[in-house]
């Protein structure tokens, strides 16, 4: 019945909808650029929140970004979910996942060299740190490059250093991608210049920085807020570059929370930001993709959300089933402060418990599954005679039959015989 009643908003929903965007494009029509601009930021900002459709969910905010996530750096559950799965141009945070295979790939002290091909990858108004072909610094120096200053050169000489070639990095970005869950991300740079063909979405990108952002190395880089590359081997002064992360500056959008992020921009993707944030034991990464107004205070209106209305719960603490035995003692399910951990459904797998609340996924544990063995039922020892009895009887009929037959055949053969003789 529930989801009869469902489909049915749904359509209703729908239909509302088209009337509505037919009344809209008569009316952007008629509108100034500049008001048609504002009603497109308002359609956004009106879009679908998924996440406020589940049963007794804490209800999350509007944001003008077209797709935002929140998901628990711990347990991978998600808190917030609008348009997570909706393919978009992610700009400069693909240099998180550049940096992620980078990392997994190679040492802070190895050189990084910058050919030709990596000095004419820039197209005009792409940020850039001005190095040139032969030059080298290290991957330190270069991570830094990378994530504070967004060079894209950087991007690329990355690429080539670590893949050997920048085409072989760009696939181990799309199998770490994979790797990691990702299922609408294709990239096809380092540094996520726009192309129709390099995008991803608010999920992948969320699970793309809970890998990146769990080495410590990475979170060193995105903490710095002013870095110096010294003189090189072709160039006699410092570069120096700061960080462009307005959450981890001060300054109006100043947050003590937050511990790391990227941002990102294009005329296409509109700005992209991704944040991690941390309060007490719990750990967030906020996501959000195609905004054009209020990036910032939207992803503090988000985290906000996530720190005042869910909580993280030891499962070994909390699990009673007997089916379950050696659970890992530091796994913890995310909930809301209003469900109770025996609300949850479990899915077991050979050596893991995936737990959920109304099909959301919350959190999971390694451990042991006791199997329950299927008891085979005896049969009633009135049901064995009756199965002999007819047995019995069936080949007594059979027995008979044949034995007919056989008379039958000889006395066919007799008259045969006694007619030839009297002929």
């Amino acid at each position: 019945m529930r989801n009869r009643i469902k489909r049915g908003i749904g359509i209703l929903l729908s239909m509302v909808l088209i009337f509505q965007c037919g009344g809209y494009v008569q009316a952007t029509e008629q509108m100034t650029p500049e008001q048609t601009k504002e009603a497109e930021i308002q359609a956004s900002y009106n879009k679908t929140i998924e996440s406020n459709a589940i049963q007794n969910w804490p209800q999350g905010p509007q944001v003008y970004g077209d797709s935002a996530i929140v998901m628990d750096m711990k347990t991978g559950a998600i808190l917030y979910a609008k348009g997570i799965d909706e393919e978009r141009y992610p700009a400069s945070i693909t240099k998180i996942l550049t940096a992620l295979v980078a990392i997994e790939n190679s040492q802070m002290t190895d050189m990084v060299k910058f050919s030709e091909e990596s000095i004419q990858s820039l197209e005009p108004g792409y940020a850039h740190i001005a190095m040139k072909a032969g030059e080298e610094i290290t991957m330190k120096d270069a991570l830094h490059a990378l994530m504070l200053a967004s060079a894209n050169e950087v991007a690329y000489a990355i690429g080539e250093t670590v893949g050997g070639t920048h085409e072989n990095f760009i696939k181990m970005m799309n199998d770490k991608a994979k790797e990691l869950g990702c299922t609408h991300t294709h990239f096809i740079n380092t540094n996520g210049m726009f192309d129709e063909q390099h995008y991803t979405s608010a999920r992948d990108m969320a699970l793309i920085a809970r890998a990146a952002f769990s080495h410590q190395e990475l979170l060193d880089i995105v903490q710095t807020l002013q870095y110096t590359i010294p003189p090189t081997n072709m160039e006699s002064e410092p570069r120096i570059f700061q960080q462009k992360h307005k959450m981890l500056l001060n300054g109006k959008y100043h947050d003590n929370r937050c511990i790391g992020g990227k941002t990102g921009y294009t005329e296409k993707a509109y700005n992209t930001l991704v944040t991690v944030m941390e309060q007490g034991d719990m750990e967030i990464v906020a996501v959000i993709m195609r905004s054009r107004r209020d990036t910032f205070e939207d992803t503090k209106k988000i985290c906000d959300y996530a720190f005042n209305n869910f909580r993280e719960v030891n499962i070994s603490a909390n699990e009673k089933s007997d089916k379950v035995s050696d659970i890992d003692g530091e796994a913890c399910v995310t909930l809301p402060k209003n469900i109770e951990f025996n609300q949850l459904s479990r899915q077991y797998e050979k050596d893991k418990v995936n737990y959920c609340y109304e099909g959301q996924f919350v959190g999971e544990t390694k451990a042991k599954i006791k199997e329950v063995k299927k008891e085979t039922k005896k049969e009633p020892e009135t049901k064995k005679s009756d199965t002999f009895l007819m047995k019995t009887i069936i080949a007594v009929i059979l027995l008979l039959i044949i034995g007919f037959t056989v008379l039958l055949i000889l006395n066919t053969i007799r008259r045969k015989k006694r007619k030839r003789n009297r002929s």
